[in-house]
């Protein structure tokens, strides 16, 4: 465990110290590395965890679900219902939504808060507004964000700069400003918060990494298995 709190706190200190840090990515293997570098030419740390049924990074701080246990880039285990999770960042703090069990729990402080929760719709992603709670939901004509029809999408994300969409040959880029960009980045399944201004798109060919900044939105292969 040492080792391990080790090369998490070595990951992001090179962010800061030595070269740009673009965030914590999911590999092929389920196993959790820090993506060092600059587009085109990035390279990987070792596991930071292994197992990882889900993960969510800012520039600060990373927590990462496994089959029963929640961890935190600080060195916090904690137990969890079985199974995967979506998981939102406030600060230093975690949401996480447990479907097989339905159940909401914001991590905090050292311990869990119970938030009361009733979606409508299969949840598919959350984010955290000014303290409320929002998410994106999947019901019978397609998928929902609070009162916001998007159509269908066969992965969806809420970003702070808006709504991240993956149809079947193109990942649509929804910001509150009503523009649109889209990435020919075709069958993406899944979504991953690398950190406050990357998200990595993973497809069954490879991972991918969207720099999310506004007027510098970019796509560049991840390195690993997506570069074979």
């Amino acid at each position: 465990m040492r080792v391990i709190l080790f090369l998490i706190a070595s990951a992001f200190a090179l962010g800061q110290i030595e070269q740009p840090r673009i965030g914590v990515m999911l590999d092929e293997r389920g196993d959790a590395r820090a993506v060092i570098g600059v587009a085109g030419s990035a390279t990987t740390s070792e596991p930071l965890w292994k197992g990882v049924q889900a993960l969510a990074c800012s520039s600060t701080s990373c927590f990462a679900k496994t089959q029963f246990t929640l961890l935190s880039s600080v060195g916090e285990m904690i137990d969890t219902p079985e199974g995967s999770a979506i998981l939102t960042l406030e600060g230093s703090s975690v949401y996480a939504y447990f479907a097989d069990a339905h159940r909401l729990v914001h991590w905090r402080d050292g311990q869990w808060e119970p938030i009361e929760f009733t979606p409508d719709g299969e949840v598919l992603d959350l984010r955290v507004f000014h303290g409320r709670v929002e998410y994106a939901a999947r019901r019978a004509d397609g998928i929902w964000v609070g009162d916001h029809y998007a159509g269908d999408a066969t992965a969806v994300l809420l970003v702070d700069g808006g709504i991240l969409l993956a149809a079947t040959e193109q990942v649509r880029l929804l910001r509150p400003d009503g523009t649109e960009t889209d990435f020919p980045i075709a069958g993406v399944t899944s979504f991953i918060r690398m950190s406050d201004g990357y998200v990595e798109l993973i497809t069954p060919s490879g991972m991918w990494a969207l720099r999310m900044e506004p007027g510098h939105e970019q796509v560049f292969l991840l390195p690993g298995v997506s570069q074979e």
